[in-house]
């Protein structure tokens, strides 16, 4: 409990119309879920909703109801879950015309219902009924019903009933990210600076690696290493803009290598970056000096002082980072790292792994083999050397599959 959440429902103008009337800008960025700060997406029966994750009172800042409501319908949708609120209402051509709100601190705790309910009221209380839900509850079920969405729905395609209308629950289309003109300001000033000043740190800006951050590289010592300094660089919750930094040392072909072997033989975790670039080892800025917490980047509002919030990130980039980015003055450095344990008894699987393919890569059999079958032997005083996301069958299918890729290393191991 705790969300705090508000949208806006709009059916008699086209979507552009309707971000044209809030100052709302379409970024083309779309999502399984609504991001903030707000999000726009396709709902049931023509309407389109617009969802602020920072609660109604962001839509309070864009949303003059009588004025958005005139020429079409309005729906809108509060929620207070810390109070236990929550309220909808009904506006056309300038005019309230309906209101279900429900507050414990006000007429006793006794649900409010005005003016001329939508026939889907009867069917949402007849929901909310048979679900033992509190009156509290009743105002996101008639937002189901007449949109297809509360706020804490699944955003999927759905089912569609057998006349051919969408059920409660669906949703067209995905949810697109939209922003204000200040947020747009705030993203290209901040990206525009930091480009340039990690381009005059001897970085270049490159394509991103992943889907949410901007990626700057250059070469290091050991062939076929890169060194890669990431800017996420993200809208916060309410509007504002908030920076934070990784760093990354990976091979590109190791990572090609790996994306190729059987599921079975990759480490056990969700994200596939160690699989679709080869990262071999990688290092939050915050990680750097007081542990890793990507809530405690540079946030930049209104009148933001660009050059302070790129001096902020340099200051990473020039300082803990550049030395860990050159942690590995030679060949033999990297190799040497792969057998050292980083936390505790547990060793770095991620880097051990791209040790043992790079050897591959780069004519090496023979240490490739020799790393490998360190690795798996058997620690009789650890009792976990693998770690959160490897274990002796991944790290066995590992081994194997390189058998089968790599007919000289089958014939070092054996």
């Amino acid at each position: 409990m705790g969300e705090s959440v508000g949208w806006v429902a709009v059916r008699g103008r086209t979507s552009d119309e309707v971000c044209g009337a809030l100052g709302l800008r379409r970024t083309g960025e779309r999502s399984a879920v609504a991001a903030p700060p707000y999000s726009g997406a396709m709902g049931r029966g023509g309407w389109y909703l617009v969802v602020a994750e920072g609660g109604y009172e962001e839509i309070e800042e864009i949303a003059d109801l009588p004025r958005l409501s005139v020429g079409c319908e309005v729906i809108s949708l509060e929620v207070e879950e810390l109070a236990g609120c929550a309220s909808i209402e009904g506006w056309v051509d300038g005019a309230q015309r309906w209101l279900v709100a429900f507050d414990p601190y006000i007429d006793d705790g006794e649900l409010r219902v005005s003016g001329e309910l939508p026939p889907q009221y009867d069917s949402a209380r007849r929901r909310c009924a048979a679900a033992a839900a509190s009156p509290f509850d009743l105002p996101m079920f008639l937002a189901e019903e007449l949109v297809g969405y509360s706020y804490d729905s699944p955003l999927d395609a759905g089912e569609t009933a057998d006349s051919g209308t969408a059920v409660p629950g669906d949703i067209v289309e995905p949810f697109e990210t939209l922003e204000s003109p200040v947020t747009a300001e705030l993203l290209s000033g901040v990206t525009e600076r930091l480009t340039a000043a990690l381009t005059a740190a001897g970085f270049t800006a490159v394509d991103p690696l992943d889907d949410w951050r901007c990626w700057f590289t250059r070469d290091t010592a050991v062939p076929g290493i890169t060194a890669a300094v990431a800017a996420h660089i993200r809208r916060s919750r309410f509007g504002d803009v908030e920076i934070d930094g990784y760093a990354v040392l990976f091979d590109a072909e190791v990572g090609r290598v790996v994306a190729e072997l059987p599921d079975t033989a990759w480490l056990d975790r969700e994200e596939g970056d160690d699989r679709r670039f080869g990262d071999i080892d990688d290092l939050g800025f915050a990680g750097s000096d007081r542990g890793w917490d990507p809530g405690h980047g540079f946030l930049l509002g209104r009148g933001a002082d660009f050059d302070k919030a790129v001096e902020w990130f340099m200051g990473y980039v020039r300082g803990p980072v550049a030395p860990w980015l050159a942690q590995w003055p030679d060949a033999q450095a990297f190799l040497d790292s792969a057998r050292l344990r980083d936390k505790g008894m547990r060793f770095n699987a991620a880097r051990l792994r791209a040790a043992v393919v790079w050897c591959l890569l780069h004519d090496s059999p023979v240490q490739a083999a020799d790393l490998m079958g360190w690795y798996l032997r058997p620690f009789r005083r650890l009792r976990d050397p693998f770690g959160a996301f490897d274990s002796h069958a991944r790290a066995t299918a590992f081994d194997l599959a390189l058998r089968e890729r790599f007919p000289e290393y089958a014939r070092a191991r054996n």
